[in-house]
């Protein structure tokens, strides 16, 4: 036993995991989100900049379709810093659940790639850089 540490009972303990598994699904459902923001937004680019560079669209600016999907694209990558953080902390005030020292958390480590992932794809849009 740690001292300082408060020894909880088995439901306390139980009680303080179904928490911490519920922040986790709810991080889960924020990663849902994002990708599929990221995915929409950077379909949107690409397509509509196919569209207008072949003349389909007329009278759409060449900007339009980059802006709307570098709106998506940054609001996706905010969203989930925000949630990851929220996450985290909830997650530290937890009692019981990483008392015996620290947890790997699955959700969190794939929130933190995609964060990743989406900032790699906001530099290909805006600075033309990588495979895309």
């Amino acid at each position: 036993m740690i001292v300082g540490t408060p020894v909880l009972s088995t439901s306390d303990t139980l009680a303080a995991q179904r928490t911490w598994l519920a922040s986790e699904r709810t991080l889960m459902a924020w990663i849902r989100t994002a990708t599929s923001m990221l995915s929409f937004g950077f379909s949107i680019v690409k397509a509509l900049q196919y569209a207008v560079q072949e003349g389909m669209l007329k009278g759409v600016r060449a900007e339009s379709p980059k802006s709307i999907g570098l709106f998506l694209i940054i609001l996706a990558i905010a969203l989930l810093m925000i949630a990851s953080v929220q996450h985290w902390l909830f997650a530290r005030s937890l009692p019981g659940v990483i008392g015996r020292g620290r947890r790997w958390d699955l959700a969190l480590t794939t929130a933190m790639l995609l964060i990743i992932l989406g900032l790699l794809t906001l530099a290909n849009i805006l600075f033309k850089v990588g495979p895309f």
